[in-house]
């Protein structure tokens, strides 16, 4: 069967084969398990996370047309990347500081 993938270089299309565990009579392809891919996946997790960081500064649209531009996704395609994130938590630099001092361990030296 073959899949195509969108990735931050353009399409990549590859050839995959079902197969099916003599153990459990499971059925899945040994390639997208190998790499990582969710069956359903289209997009490569480094062009999600580009698509992402562009959409911050700029539309939807544009975030879409600057990231990779051989490929025409749509400004839905973005917000649905956005969303399948869910929740982020606003972490301010002051915040992250607090914490990594607070894992710190002070080390008392008694003589």
């Amino acid at each position: 069967m073959k899949k195509t993938l969108l990735t931050t270089f353009g399409e990549i299309k590859y050839e995959r084969t079902y197969y099916k565990s003599k153990k459990d009579n499971e059925y899945k392809y040994l390639s997208d398990e190998f790499l990582g891919i969710d069956c359903h996946d289209r997009m490569d997790l480094s062009l999600k996370a580009q698509l992402v960081k562009e959409a911050v500064d700029v539309a939807y649209d544009k975030s879409a047309k600057k990231t990779i531009e051989s490929i025409d996704l749509s400004s839905q395609t973005v917000m649905n990347t956005i969303r399948e994130l869910g929740q982020i938590p606003n972490i301010t630099y002051k915040d992250q500081c607090q914490v990594e001092e607070s894992k710190k361990q002070k080390l008392n030296i008694y003589m």
